[in-house]
């Protein structure tokens, strides 16, 4: 048979992080040693937390009844070695019998949320006693035993029974300036409610309260053990069952406030020990932070690295792509002027062939011209005067396929000139001008009739070109720098 510690590593494996967690919170705030029962009541309540404290200390609840409780065995009882008044058998049954049985059946008055149970409870005790009293915290009783968990302080648990002799006294007491201003101290919270409401009835049979009116002081105890990775629990550090004392009420206030103190005194160290524990948690919990802060900033840095990077990397592949379709769109510009040029070259050979064939032009009809490359070589070209400026732009832009032409007597499209067609879809564009020095003239119409042209300067029929490249002003000012 496997051991208890056996089953209980087995059932904490076999839960997530979350649940392990929400399973320790919920065991100290109720004092479950049974793990398995308590996974079970979260279980039931789909591992919401607050639902299932809250459904735990309700009537009719069997762990209320299954002899349970969060006391430890050094319990101080208060109530004991002092003279506790109990009313008889009255008292005894209800304590004994009754809440156990209100605990099974729950009660016929006031079935309201807890909350309200502890806002009616001050309401009454108001009522009775005036606004004078301790400060009462308006939730229920889980809440309060997890406020007091959290913000490490004493919980005291006042039970109060409407049917009780020593209700009257008691609601005195409370009322007291030295009480209220002894339970007001910072390091207590106060939890108040009447044993005829289905909480506090629920709670009494929690903490096996005997007589009433019934005082329970709870704090933070160290443990030999704990999964919840905390040393400390909440515990029932001392009980009072009965009034502590018959000696009238300032003797009740004393003995209440020396019953609660005393455990308060050996209690405290634990207290600061949980303190420091807390501390530290906060600490490693604040370093963890900025260490996920740091690392968390260090990851922003690297994906903005890694973006910056990728950006570029896709900037420059973008520029790479885009200087290849330059590239491709430049040679296959310069395809099609080549091919322009060599065809260009066939026309004007046929057509020279055609005006030899027609025979000598008479004088006045042909001009006669002295063109400077830009290369620096001279040619003499004669043009028709009916010839448009054309003529001569398209001479001079083939003069360098009509050396090829010559020396080789072949093409980059086939052997036979004539079969060069011009290139469809392109439309040629000079890149240079005619100039005449004397007098100075700029001729970069194509389209006008080349005798016109001359005749308007004085250059007709004979005179000297120079062709100048033409530049867009972007590369002027490039070239001038």
């Amino acid at each position: 048979m496997a051991s208890s510690e056996e089953n209980t590593g087995f059932l904490l494996e076999s839960l997530s992080d979350d649940e392990q967690r929400q399973l320790f919170e919920f065991c100290e705030a109720t004092g479950i040693e049974d793990l398995s029962k308590a996974a079970g009541v979260l279980r039931s309540s789909r591992w919401n937390v607050g639902q299932a404290i809250q459904s735990f200390f309700e009537p009719g609840n069997e762990n209320i009844s299954s002899g349970e409780n969060i006391v430890e065995n050094g319990l101080t009882d208060a109530s004991s070695g002092l003279r506790r008044r109990t009313a008889g058998t009255h008292s005894g049954f209800l304590s004994a019998v009754g809440l156990r049985r209100i605990a099974a059946a729950g009660i016929p008055e006031g079935s309201g949320e807890s909350a309200d149970d502890a806002v009616q409870f001050q309401r009454y005790f108001e009522s009775l006693f005036g606004n004078t009293h301790p400060q009462f915290f308006s939730g229920s009783y889980a809440r309060a035993l997890e406020a007091a968990r959290r913000e490490l302080k004493y919980l005291v648990v006042v039970l109060w029974s409407k049917e009780h002799d020593d209700s009257e006294i008691f609601g005195q007491a409370l009322a007291s300036p030295q009480l209220v201003d002894y339970l007001n101290d910072p390091r207590f919270i106060v939890w108040a409610g009447d044993i005829s409401r289905s909480e506090a009835s629920s709670v009494a049979a929690k903490l096996d309260a005997a007589a009433y009116p019934f005082i329970a002081l709870t704090a933070l105890k160290p443990q030999p053990f704990s999964s919840s990775g905390s040393r400390f629990r909440m515990q029932i550090v001392a009980k009072i069952g009965g009034l502590p004392s018959a000696n009238g009420l300032d003797s009740l206030i004393r003995d209440i406030i020396r019953c609660i103190n005393g455990p308060v005194e050996l209690n405290e160290q634990a207290l600061l020990a949980a303190r420091r524990e807390q501390q530290e948690r906060e600490t490693e919990r604040m370093l963890r932070d900025q260490q996920n802060a740091a690392y968390e900033a260090s990851l922003a840095r690297d994906r903005e690295r890694e973006s910056a990077a990728r950006e570029k990397e896709e900037r420059e592949r973008a520029e790479r792509e885009e200087e290849e379709k330059r590239q491709r769109e430049f040679a296959r510009m310069d395809e099609l002027r080549t091919q322009w040029r060599w065809a260009t070259l066939a026309r004007l050979l046929r057509e020279e062939e055609n005006d030899a064939a027609s025979g000598e032009l008479p004088k006045g009809a042909v001009g006669k011209f002295n063109i400077r490359l830009e290369d620096g070589t001279r040619v003499i070209k004669a043009f028709s005067a009916n010839a448009t400026m054309r003529h001569i732009f398209d001479f001079i832009e083939t003069r360098q396929v009509a050396k090829e032409w010559e020396a080789q007597k072949t093409t980059p499209f086939g052997d036979d000139l004539q079969e060069v067609q011009l290139p469809e879809g392109y439309t040629h564009e000079y890149d240079f001008a005619l100039v005449s020095q004397f007098p100075r003239a700029v001729f970069g119409d194509t389209s006008t009739v080349l005798r016109e042209a001359m005749s308007a300067k004085g250059l007709w029929p004979s005179a000297t070109l120079i062709v100048e490249p033409v530049f867009e002003p972007e590369n002027n000012e490039d070239k001038s720098d």
